[in-house]
């Protein structure tokens, strides 16, 4: 990705959520300035029915059913998290990668008690940065947006230039990033941020599960998602063991919480649902609390 574009897939992200917002009964994340953050492309297959639905249900039906759900509890995961961190006292909410993310407005009511550091790569952010300022006319007052690339800088050099607090913890949400990026550079952000977040700081991140851990369905879906991302020029590069992934972030300063493998999922937002949607069978969610000295 070119520093002056934006993300086809985080594009993707906020169409896939704003489809969910506006035509499906039961919201796992409910979204309504989803449509607002997608290009002009997409506002006009969200302005009618029928277009997501002949989406979904035959043209793009292989990549809704491997992805849809994961865009869904990726964020619903994480904020879910990040409420309970907030109960326990910590102010600060670091996103990584945040794409066309909303929680600062979907979630006004956490301004006087939260600062949210959004952090991105240059053309993605621009481009987020328009459009919530031709949405709201300013921006949120407890945003910080911080362009930053994963695989030249590290997130402690990009939030020390910030009002980051880096004595009081933070929850850090990481979610639609790892997969873009090698394990060297997975691993040396897991570090930057163990170095500079407080003790008791959390992070959940989502990552690709490894062939190897997959059911043949599951196969075919990691197939299905990595060619979808190919073609908006966006190349899955890791993937990740269970056993292995939870070892080797362990031995960076990190004490593992919990694990949301797609079977935790699907009991979490899946079980009782009367539609089609479903867990994604190639991805886990992971929630790790900094362990400090």
């Amino acid at each position: 990705m070119r520093d002056n574009q934006s993300s086809k897939t985080a594009e993707a992200a906020a169409a896939i959520r704003a489809m969910h917002y506006l035509y499906e009964d039961q919201h796992i994340i409910s979204d309504p300035y989803a449509q607002h953050f997608t290009n002009w492309k997409w506002k006009i297959i969200l302005s009618n029915r029928f277009l997501p639905y002949l989406l979904k249900t035959t043209i793009m039906k292989p990549i809704y059913t491997a992805v849809g759900g994961q865009i869904l509890t990726r964020s619903r995961y994480a904020e879910d998290k990040l409420r309970q961190a907030i109960a326990n006292g910590i102010k600060q909410y670091v996103i990584l990668g945040a794409g066309m993310d909303s929680f600062v407005l979907r979630h006004s009511d956490l301004k006087n008690q939260l600062t949210v550091f959004e952090i991105d790569h240059p053309g993605t952010q621009t481009t987020k940065r328009d459009r919530l300022l031709k949405l709201t006319g300013k921006l949120p007052e407890n945003l910080v947006l911080v362009p930053v690339d994963f695989e030249k800088q590290t997130v402690a050099e990009a939030l020390k230039q910030t009002i980051f607090n880096p004595d009081e913890p933070a929850f850090f949400s990481w979610i639609a990033t790892t997969f873009y990026l090698t394990r060297k550079s997975i691993y040396e952000t897991l570090m930057s941020i163990a170095g500079i977040a407080a003790k008791g700081s959390e992070i959940v991140f989502d990552y690709s599960i490894a062939d190897t851990s997959l059911s043949p369905e599951g196969k075919a879906e990691s197939v299905t998602t990595k060619k979808f991302v190919a073609r908006r020029g966006e190349i899955y590069v890791s993937n990740f063991d269970h056993i292995e992934i939870k070892d080797e972030v362990s031995k960076l300063g990190y004490d593992l919480i919990e694990q949301a493998t797609p079977n935790i999922l699907h009991k979490l937002y899946f079980e009782n649902r009367k539609d089609n949607l479903k867990e994604a069978l190639w991805a886990a969610i992971i929630h790790f609390r900094v362990r400090g000295d």
